[in-house]
Formats: C-alpha cells, structure tokens, sequence
C-alpha cells in the first residue's frame, strides 16, 4: 500500500530564539510520543499516541503516514531495524505488547509481554542482535532477534526513555520521578548515578559525549557522559515533552499535549553547545589510526579541538562516502572508534586505501588507512 502524504496543521519555518537554541520548524501533529531516526534512509520515524499512527518526516519537514492503524493500543516508541519497525505499546487492562511492522509488506506481528507491564523506552544492541524495552513500573526484556525470543532480564529497573551507550557496554534508563540508572549487559547489574537529579523523566538519547532529557513538565537537559553537570537547552515552548532526537546539530522533540493538539517542533543546538562549553584554549585536532594497515579491524582515535558537532565519516579514493562513524555533540575529549572494513550496509570492502575524515563548522582533517585482506 502506498504511503499517503498528510497534511496536518502548518509547517513553518522559523528563526524565533530560545536562549542560545533556534526553533527551525513546528508540525502539527495529534499527540507525538516516540521518534526514531534511520540513518539509511534519514528520516525519521515518528508514533502517535493518540491516534495509534505512525508517521515519517522527511529532510523538508513534510509528513507521510507510514501505519494507518495499529489496533486499539497506546502506542509509544519506535526502533527501525532494517526493515522492520518494533514499536513498545501498552493497551489498557491487557498484556502490554511489542509490535514488530514489516516496513515492505504492510504485515505486522505482535509479541506479548505477559502482564500489565506498560511498556516505555526501546532500544537496539547490534552486537547482541537483541531489542531491550523496559517497563514504566518496573521490568527490563531482552527481545533477541530474529526469533523474537523474550526473556526478562531485571524486575527493578523503570524507564520511560532507554538508550544504549556503546562506550561501556550499558543501557542508560530514565524514569518519572527517579534518578538515572546504568544496566550492565555484561552481568545486568545496575548502578544509580546518584549525581543525576531527578525530575519526570519521558525520554533519553545519547549524542556524542553528551546525554538529553526531555522532562514532562516542560523542558530539555543536556548531561555529561557522567550524569554529573545537566544544564537547560530548552525551558520554554514546549507543551508535555516526550519522545526526542538529536542528530548532528538538530534536536527533534516530540510535544505530546496532554490537554491539546500535539507538535513536533525542530530546533538548531549549534550555538548552544558551543555557549555551554565556555572559552576554552585552542587546540588542533589529530587522527590516528592503528594498526595501519590493518585486517580485520582498526582503532580510530581522534583528538577533539574544541566543543562542537562532528562527524567522522570513511570515503574511498573516488571520493565517495562509505561509511559513516560518528555524527554528534562532542566536547574536548578523546575519540576512540574500531572500524571492520566495513561499508554501511555492512558489506566488507575490498582491499586498497581509504581515507578517514573528521570535520565540524571550524575544522576539518583526514588520514589515509589501508585496508588489506
């Protein structure tokens, strides 16, 4: 079945301010919950929980109905997995339950998650090859693919948002009320950081270094890795904020209204990262690569100069881009990236030489890598 173009309320493009963040554009929608954002095809993939709908919007800020109707369900946060969609969903006095949407064929399955557990944040492990949802009063489930195998793997973690950070190994939860928790996937044990301040937490995204919040009464915190500073990127515009994304210098949020019609408003967070970081010394950025040459995998380490949005992507000697490693916020710090020889789509390339480029607003370097087999 074809996609339908949607027309719902007015797309604007803005340039009003918000401290050190521009709103970019407003789209109406009925009550936005959840956003996932697909790097293959850069859209990004919205629910609505009010109308039971999912949706995409497109690089032009337009909307397209993806999923007319997905049964009577509180529907709530999206994963696109090639393709296929796994969207959390609740349905009250019922099981909660895990929808899985094949994308090309319109068919979806629903997995039951015994119990009335009301489902919240989603999130993707790759090197598990397993989905996690978690539950908003308690409950974490490994879903491993692609036999949809569920097991509960804690009875006490909460979250309404989940994320995972590849750096350590861990699942990020935020929940209403609680301060953030760390779940293992080496052992499953947990770790509160206790520095973090607690507030009604809806969702979470990792970007970079650097963690957002969006907050039910109406705001957006931005996090170290550490959970030891949060400042306020957004404390005004918003209306019950809930799902959101954050991609290059762009934070999508999702305003839910629970007394209203919802938005989805787009903001640019360029200037905001940069004023939070202060005045710090200039400093020259430096890649290196190791081994190099290297089979099968290298260590990309880079030196970050300044606070900023960066992107270190691979190109091959056409000067066509291959591969993408790193699209985000980013202060002064060490980068640290392994690389498979890998495109994309995660076909293995042949052997020969490939260039590795780091580059933001202000800066731009590259390294030659060799790839032998």
């Amino acid at each position: 079945m074809k996609s339908l173009v949607v027309l719902l309320g007015v797309i604007m493009t803005l340039t009003q301010l918000y401290g050190d963040v521009e709103l970019l554009f407003e789209v109406d929608m009925n009550g936005p919950e959840g956003i996932f954002y697909s790097q293959t095809e850069g859209v990004y993939y919205i629910t609505d929980a009010k109308d039971s709908k999912v949706y995409k919007l497109n690089e032009e800020n337009s909307l397209t109905t993806v999923i007319e109707t997905l049964l009577p369900n509180t529907i709530m946060n999206p994963v696109v997995i090639g393709e296929k969609m796994y969207i959390s969903s609740n349905k009250s006095g019922e099981s909660s339950r895990v929808i899985c949407f094949d994308l090309e064929s319109n068919i979806y399955d629903v997995m039951i998650i015994e119990g009335s557990v009301s489902l919240g944040g989603i999130t993707y492990v790759e090197n598990l090859n397993s989905i996690f949802v978690v539950s908003q009063i308690g409950g974490l489930y490994k879903i491993t693919l692609p036999d949809n195998n569920i097991v509960q793997v804690s009875q006490s973690v909460k979250g309404n948002g989940l994320c995972y950070d590849e750096s350590s190994n861990k699942l990020i939860a935020a929940s209403w009320g609680q301060k953030i928790k760390s779940i293992s996937l080496d052992d499953y044990s947990e770790e509160v950081f206790n520095s973090s301040s607690p507030a009604n937490y809806t969702a979470i995204t990792k970007t970079g270094n650097k963690y957002f919040l969006s907050n039910w009464s109406g705001a957006v915190y931005m996090y170290d890795d550490l959970f030891t500073n949060r400042q306020t990127v957004l404390n005004s515009g918003l209306s019950n904020p809930v799902g959101l994304s954050v991609e290059g210098n762009k934070l999508i949020v999702c305003n839910y209204s629970y007394n209203g019609t919802g938005m989805v408003k787009g903001y640019d967070i360029s200037t905001f990262v940069k004023v939070s970081e202060g005045n710090k010394p200039e400093k020259t950025g430096c890649i290196n690569c190791y081994p190099n040459p290297f089979n099968p995998e290298t260590t990309i380490n880079f030196q970050v100069p300044e606070a900023g949005v960066y992107r270190i992507d691979i190109y091959d000697v056409y000067g066509r881009k291959i591969k993408s490693l790193v699209n985000g916020i980013y202060t002064s710090e060490n980068i640290n990236l392994k690389w498979d020889g890998k495109d994309d789509l995660g076909v293995l390339l042949s052997s020969g030489v490939y260039c590795i480029s780091a580059y933001s607003e202000n800066f731009e370097e590259s390294k030659k890598v060799i790839l032998m087999k």
